[in-house]
């Protein structure tokens, strides 16, 4: 059995259970996101009906055919949204649940026709308010950067892109700590010595599948320059969604507006960053890719051959964040033991995951410290607050 068929073993995510996540987020997740994207906007008449309308849409209608209407991709989503065809959004598996209604929210909020994206004034506040912080990443990777060993700044990077991943606007409340500052008790699968081991020996080409924007794309794009600035890689590849979708996912145009708030702002660290950020992407160093595939509600076991051939030119993939991480097991219900390099050995190439998780999957967690989590924090799964930096797999060589 291949590790694709072993993954069809295990029963699909979905919000049936009145007391899981992913009914929360249907039952107010969602109706939140989308008043807030009303009360943010003088919208006109038949764009707020368009909105109250998915809120309907959730809570009593079956999924149908001829959802999608606006986008030259709109044919290929009918023909997902078709193979659920009858079954309520609480039936039908989360994480298609979810990519389905934020695309419903950009041809209802008028992105396919003005181009404005919904939720840039949430992503835009973010950053903003976190300038000085992004100056503090800065301050404190300074520090290690003479140093000798380059194993300390391998995994002082590495926290500050795990701890950046709880800047997700689409949860209702958020963890602010700051990033690079978190006990090591909360990394509750840590393998970030082997990760920094591997970078260590130095690597060709490294493919950064983003999450976030704002402050959690500042700390990838520092993790991305830091790793080309002391060569111990060539090039960094950064995958970022064609669209926006779930609220904060980073788009070409978040990483544009990023540099350029940077570029603007009074502190010259920043303006500096984002002067060598600009270098590197106007040579092979670094670039930016933004293909449909990342928007999809597939799963990454069903990335079309053209993605896959780019990926195995690749030494390491970094997949940051929880919808990601979903993505990478099929977002199913799984032991929490389990090993993941039983279900990610599709992958073109050795695999990691920066994640805080803030759904209700993980791999490779011992059954003992699960019993231990559930006991002192019944909420440890989805809050946000613990935190992995998980080695997936393994590809021959690495």
């Amino acid at each position: 059995m291949d590790n694709k068929e072993f993954i069809y073993t295990f029963e699909p995510i979905n919000a049936c259970d009145g007391e899981s996540f992913a009914s929360f987020t249907l039952r107010h997740r969602f109706p939140a996101i989308i008043d807030n994207i009303s009360h943010q906007f003088a919208l006109d008449g038949q764009i707020k009906h368009g909105l109250e309308w998915i809120k309907s849409l959730v809570a009593g209608a079956s999924v149908s055919e001829g959802l999608f209407c606006l986008g030259s991709d709109r044919d290929q989503w009918n023909e997902w949204a078709g193979t659920y065809r009858g079954l309520s959004w609480f039936e039908m598996p989360f994480y298609a649940a979810e990519a389905f209604l934020y695309r419903l929210i950009l041809e209802k909020s008028g992105f396919f026709t003005t181009g404005i994206d919904p939720f840039h004034r949430q992503k835009a506040r973010d950053i903003q308010q976190n300038l000085l912080l992004c100056h503090d990443m800065l301050s404190l990777i300074g520090n290690l950067e003479a140093q000798r060993d380059c194993r300390p700044l391998v995994r002082a990077l590495l926290e500050i892109s795990l701890w950046g991943n709880r800047s997700d606007l689409s949860q209702l409340t958020m963890n602010r700590d700051k990033p690079g500052n978190q006990s090591g008790e909360y990394i509750i699968i840590d393998h970030s010595e082997a990760i920094a081991d591997l970078i260590c020996r130095g690597l060709s080409r490294i493919d950064l599948i983003l999450d976030n924007a704002g402050l959690e794309l500042f700390s990838d794009l520092l993790l991305a320059r830091e790793l080309v600035h002391s060569g111990l890689v060539n090039e960094v590849t950064l995958h970022a969604k064609a669209y926006p979708t779930f609220v904060s996912d980073a788009t070409l145009a978040d990483i544009r507006f990023l540099l350029d708030t940077l570029r603007e702002s009074a502190m010259p660290s920043l303006k500096d960053f984002a002067d060598s950020i600009d270098s590197m992407l106007a040579t092979t160093q670094m670039r930016v890719v933004a293909d449909p595939f990342w928007n999809s509600p597939l799963h990454f076991y069903q990335m079309p051959s053209s993605l896959t051939h780019g990926l195995r030119l690749s030494d390491c993939l970094i997949f940051k964040g929880d919808a990601n991480y979903r993505r990478l097991f099929g977002d199913r219900k799984l032991p929490v033991d389990i090993d993941p390099a039983l279900l990610t050995g599709y992958l073109p190439a050795t695999g990691v995951a920066i994640r805080t998780l803030k759904s209700e999957i993980v791999s490779g967690l011992p059954a003992a410290l699960k019993a231990t989590l559930d006991a002192s924090d019944k909420e440890w799964m989805v809050n946000g607050k613990y935190g992995l930096l998980q080695v997936l797999r393994r590809s021959a060589g690495m």
